[in-house]
């Protein structure tokens, strides 16, 4: 049984750095809120992506400049993958501040409960 869980979470370029990461270090689940591909020369490849095996929630805001990057980071990423957009142009941890908040929260939750139960 494992000590710990490696779940790394992510919002605009910490979503960038987190999804770059979990990758490189094998990690156990990953959440990624609006993030660009690449920001200030850290870049997140399909390469990457690929050697991402483990549960990926990635969320975006319809009208976010990022949201087309978060989509394109999802298309990469294995399976198991979850994407979800939502309405209007929240950006990041913004997202918490909209009528979406409480809805976001309870995905990160289930996600969270989902991919790394108690008991394992």
């Amino acid at each position: 049984m494992k000590a710990w869980w490696e779940i790394l979470i992510g919002a605009s370029m910490g979503g960038t750095a987190s999804a770059h990461v979990a990758a490189s270090i094998g990690a156990d689940g990953l959440v990624v809120l609006s993030s660009s591909q690449a920001f200030q020369g850290l870049a997140v490849t399909a390469d990457d992506l690929g050697l991402l095996s483990a549960p990926s929630l990635w969320i975006a805001s319809r009208s976010d400049a990022a949201t087309a990057d978060v989509e394109a980071m999802h298309a990469s990423a294995n399976l198991p993958k979850t994407l979800h957009v939502y309405e209007g142009n929240a950006h990041g941890t913004y997202i918490f501040d909209t009528a979406d908040g409480a809805d976001l929260t309870q995905r990160m939750i289930d996600f969270l409960v989902s991919n790394v139960p108690p008991d394992r």
